[in-house]
C-alpha cells in the first residue's frame, strides 16, 4: 500500500504493463521481465501496476485473479522451493485444481512441477471460454537465494498458457539466466524533474506540510545528482524534519557520487539521531554503549559463541 500512495509517472511503462496482461487473455506470450538497477523503481512500478489492475483495469467480476509476491522479504519467501510451495496452495486455493502431493517432496521436483501446473490450470479452471485469467507477479527475483536452481529460472515455462501471465522484476544480474526470447522492460532512464516534484509535494501534502519555494528548489537540486527514486526517498524522508525556517544546506551528495554510498550515509546519520536522541545515551554516554553494546559485538566476532 505505502508503495502506491506517493507514485507519480512512468506512464509509459503502465501502459506496456496493460497491454501484456489484458490485451488477447487467450494467446499465449512470453513472461514479461521488468529490469532495472536498484533504486530505478521496480518493485512500485509493479506495485502500482497491481493497484490499478484490481481497481481501475479490471473490475472483480470479470474474472482476473492477481497473484503477487515480493521476493526476500520472509521466510516462504526467499527459497525457491518455499516460494514455489507457496503459490501452489494458493492456486489450488483460487482454483480447486489439487496439487500432487508427491511433487512437493523436493525443491527439484517442484521446479518441475510449477510449469506442469501452470498448464494443467489452462486445460481446467482457465479453459478458453471460461472467461477467467491469472496475473502472477513477482517482484525481485535477485533477492531468491541462487540454491537449487532459482536463477535458472527453470521453474518458469518459456511460453505462458492462455489465460495466464507473467511478470517479474529484477536487476540485470549475470547470475540470472534470462531467457533470451523474453518480452523484456528496461527501466533506465533517470526519474523526470517534474515527477520528482510532484511525487514530493504528494508526499507532503498527506503530512500536512509544505516547503518553502527555496527549499524545494535545493532538495530537487540535489535530487538532479542522483536522479533515481531511492534517493529522492531519502530526501523526502530528510525535508520532513524540516521547519520553515530550515536552512537547505543538505551536503547529501556531490555530482558523480556513489548513490548507494550516499543512501547508506544518510541512513547511519538517520540511526545515529535515535541514538542520541536515547536519554540514557545522553546521561551516560560512550560508557553506556560500551557496556550494553560490548557483548554483542563479541558474539558477532566469535561467530560461535561462547562456552
Amino acid at each position: 500500500v505505502n508503495k502506491v500512495k506517493t507514485f507519480c509517472g512512468q506512464e509509459e511503462q503502465l501502459a506496456r504493463l496493460r497491454r501484456y496482461l489484458l490485451d488477447e487473455p487467450g494467446v499465449a506470450k512470453r513472461p514479461l521481465f521488468v529490469r532495472g538497477l536498484s533504486g530505478m523503481g521496480k518493485t512500485s512500478l509493479l506495485a502500482q501496476c497491481v493497484a490499478m489492475t484490481t481497481e481501475q483495469w479490471c473490475p472483480p467480476s470479470e474474472g482476473v485473479s492477481v497473484v503477487f509476491r515480493y521476493l526476500g522479504t520472509s521466510a516462504m519467501s526467499y527459497h525457491i522451493g518455499d516460494l514455489l510451495l507457496s503459490l501452489l496452495d494458493q492456486l489450488q486455493l483460487l482454483y480447486g485444481l489439487p496439487v500432487d502431493e508427491e511433487a512437493t517432496e523436493s525443491s527439484i521436483l517442484l521446479c518441475r512441477y510449477f510449469p506442469q501446473y501452470l498448464n494443467s490450470l489452462c486445460q481446467g479452471p482457465l479453459a478458453p471460454g471460461s472467461g477467467r485469467h491469472l496475473l502472477l507477479l513477482l517482484d525481485s527475483l535477485d533477492q531468491l537465494s541462487p540454491r537449487d536452481g532459482a536463477y535458472s529460472l527453470a521453474w518458469l515455462p518459456r511460453i505462458c498458457p492462455p489465460g495466464i501471465r507473467l511478470v517479474f522484476s529484477s536487476v540485470p544480474a549475470t547470475e540470472i539466466r534470462f531467457p533470451p526470447d523474453c518480452e523484456l522492460l528496461e527501466l533506465v532512464a533517470a526519474m523526470p524533474r517534474d515527477t520528482a516534484l510532484a511525487a514530493l509535494r504528494k508526499k507532503l501534502q498527506r503530512r500536512n506540510r509544505r516547503l518553502q519555494d527555496s527549499q524545494e528548489r535545493h532538495l530537487l537540486d540535489l535530487f538532479g545528482m542522483c536522479p533515481k527514486p531511492i534517493y529522492l526517498k531519502v530526501l523526502m524522508r530528510e525535508a520532513l524534519t524540516w521547519t520553515s525556517f530550515t536552512e537547505p544546506r543538505l551536503p547529501v551528495g556531490q555530482p558523480g557520487d556513489d548513490c548507494v554510498q550516499v543512501i547508506k550515509t544518510e541512513y547511519h546519520k538517520t540511526g545515529n539521531k535515535i541514538l542520541h536522541s536515547n536519554p540514557r545515551y545522553q546521561r551516560y554516554g560512550e560508557l553506556f554503549v560500551r557496556s550494553a553494546l560490548g557483548p554483542l559485538t563479541y558474539l558477532s566476532q566469535v561467530g560461535s559463541g561462547i562456552s
